[in-house]
């Protein structure tokens, strides 16, 4: 960083970002999270010299395979897929609001 805190260098936004662009030993701030955060740091992290993910909130991941078991056991059952879309999204809803609320009720001081 410059003096007073500004950042010198050039700022690319990732939806933009040009194919010739040399990040190799360079420091490297991103501002952003979710799939930002996901895909972009881990693809450039091991050239860069250093990498700072600047993100107003934290972003959760949860680790998983991409399958939904309740999917597949409703369509074990022969139910209808408009039905088992319905379910698994209103049940994947129910889960992230209880991860949500846990969050906060278990955050340490």
């Amino acid at each position: 960083m410059g003096r007073h805190g500004e950042v010198q260098g050039e700022i690319i936004h990732p939806q933009t970002w040009p194919e010739d662009l040399n990040y190799a030993g360079k420091r490297v701030i991103v501002i952003g999270s979710g799939a930002t955060a996901a895909t972009l740091i881990p693809a450039i992290a091991a050239d860069c010299a250093h990498v700072t993910l600047l993100q107003r909130s934290p972003t959760y991941f949860i680790a998983a395979r991409n399958a939904n078991a309740l999917a597949d056991t409703l369509r074990e059952l022969d139910i209808k897929e408009e039905w088992i879309h319905e379910i698994v999204r209103r049940k994947i809803l129910y889960d992230q609001a209880a991860f949500t609320r846990r969050s906060f009720s278990e955050r340490r001081p």
